[in-house]
C-alpha cells in the first residue's frame, strides 16, 4: 500500500478538476499501522487476514472517498476566504454566501463525525483496538467548529480573523483525517471482509444530509462515483431519483457560492444561493442543527 497523496484544491467552481497535487500546506503523512501486528487484535477469534479478500485498493473505499470530499471544501472555504482577505473589505452579499457554505460544511462534518463514534467506530471495536487519540482528536475539532460557528455568525468588515481560525482547522482537521486513513482503514480491510462492512456503508448512505452524499459525488467526479455504486451493490436507478438531486444541490449552494466569492462576483440570481441547503437527517445528542450560536449542544 503506498501512503495516501496529500491534495489541495486548485479552484472551488472547476468541478470534477477541482484537486491540484501542488500543496500549499505541509502534513507531516504518519506511516501506515502494522495490520499484522497483535495489539490491534480485540478478539482472539477474529485474525487480521481479510485484506486479500478486497477486490478493490483503500484509495476507492468510502472511507477514503468521504475523506478527498472534506479536503476539498476545507480547501474551497480557504481559497474563498483568502480571497476575501486579500480585498480588504467582505461585502454583504460574501457574507451571505459565506455562510450558506459555512452552513453546508457544518451539516457535513457534522454528520462525519457522527458516521464513525456511532456507527464506525462500535462496528470497527469489535475486533480491533483504536487508539483513544482519534476521540481526543473529535473533541478538538469540536471545539474549533464552535469558534468558527461564532466567527461566521459575526462576519462584518473583514475576514481576517476567520481566516485565522480557518488555517487552525485545518492543521487540526488534516492530519486527524491522514491518521484514519493509515490506521483504522487499514486495520478495517485486514479485521474484515468487504461483505461484512457493506451494511455499516449502505446505512451511513441512507441517513446522512443531502451536503454529505453532494460533496462525496461532486469531489470523487460522475465516473468514480458510478464505480463506487457498482462496488458496493447500490442499484443504477439511484442515481436519478437521488443522488443526482443531492449532487446538483450541493453544487449549487457550496460550489458556487465560493466560487463567486473567489470571483469577486455576485451568484445570479442570487436568491437561489443565499440560503441554508443541507438539513442533517441524523439525531444525536451532541450535534444540532446550525443555528448561528453553537455548532454543537454540549461543549466537551
Amino acid at each position: 500500500m503506498t501512503h495516501p497523496t496529500i491534495l489541495t484544491a486548485c479552484n472551488p467552481g472547476c468541478g470534477q478538476n477541482f484537486w491540484s497535487k501542488e500543496a500549499d500546506h505541509k502534513i507531516s503523512a504518519p506511516g501506515l499501522v502494522d495490520t499484522q501486528d497483535k495489539k490491534w487484535q480485540a478478539d482472539p477469534q477474529f485474525s487480521p487476514d481479510k485484506e486479500s479478500s478486497w477486490s478493490y485498493p483503500k484509495e476507492k473505499d468510502g472511507w477514503m472517498l468521504a475523506h478527498n470530499a472534506i479536503r476539498g471544501e476545507v480547501a474551497a472555504m480557504k481559497l474563498a476566504l483568502a480571497k476575501v482577505v486579500e480585498r480588504k473589505c467582505v461585502q454583504q452579499w460574501e457574507i451571505a454566501a459565506l455562510r450558506a457554505a459555512w452552513e453546508e460544511h457544518f451539516a457535513h462534518i457534522s454528520a462525519h463525525h457522527s458516521n464513525e463514534e456511532q456507527e464506525f467506530n462500535p462496528f470497527l471495536v469489535t475486533r480491533v483496538r483504536l487508539p483513544e487519540k482519534f476521540e481526543r482528536d473529535h473533541d478538538d475539532l469540536i471545539r474549533q467548529l464552535n469558534l468558527l460557528n461564532g466567527l461566521f455568525a459575526g462576519l462584518s468588515g473583514s475576514a481576517v480573523e476567520l481566516n485565522h481560525a480557518w488555517l487552525a482547522y485545518e492543521e487540526m482537521l488534516l492530519p486527524h483525517l491522514l491518521e484514519e486513513e493509515v490506521g483504522p482503514l487499514p486495520l478495517m480491510r485486514a479485521y474484515f471482509r468487504p461483505e461484512e462492512v457493506a451494511p455499516v456503508v449502505k446505512k451511513i448512505v441512507g441517513k446522512g444530509p443531502s451536503c454529505e452524499m453532494g460533496s462525496f459525488i461532486h469531489y470523487a467526479g460522475e465516473e468514480a462515483f458510478f464505480e463506487f455504486m457498482k462496488q458496493e451493490g447500490i442499484p443504477g436507478f439511484v442515481w436519478y431519483i437521488d443522488f443526482k438531486g443531492k449532487r446538483d444541490q450541493f453544487q449549487r449552494c457550496f460550489v458556487e457560492n465560493l466560487g463567486a466569492v473567489v470571483a469577486g462576483t455576485p451568484p445570479q440570481p442570487a436568491s437561489s444561493f443565499f440560503r441554508f441547503c443541507c438539513q442533517a437527517h441524523t439525531k444525536t445528542d451532541d450535534i444540532v442543527t446550525p443555528q448561528m450560536h453553537s455548532v454543537f449542544g454540549k461543549q466537551p
